[in-house]
């Protein structure tokens, strides 16, 4: 995978955390339904992607972060 798929799939994982972010801040009205998806978790998740992104772009950029 280059340099430029994992920056696209970085910023697209930020750009997912920060609507599901959005969507999880928004509060819960009297009259509103409930929420269907973990807005949270999925927030998670993405900022997981993001760490695994970053430390692949250290891996092509030379560095190793293993063992």
């Amino acid at each position: 995978m280059g340099i430029v798929l994992t920056l696209a799939i970085a910023i697209g994982a930020g750009v997912l955390a920060k609507l599901f972010s959005l969507r999880a801040k928004r509060s819960a009205g009297v009259m509103r339904e409930p929420t269907i998806l973990p807005y949270r978790f999925l927030m998670i998740c993405c900022l997981g992607v993001i760490v695994i992104m970053l430390v692949h772009l250290l891996n092509l950029a030379g560095f190793h972060t293993g063992s």
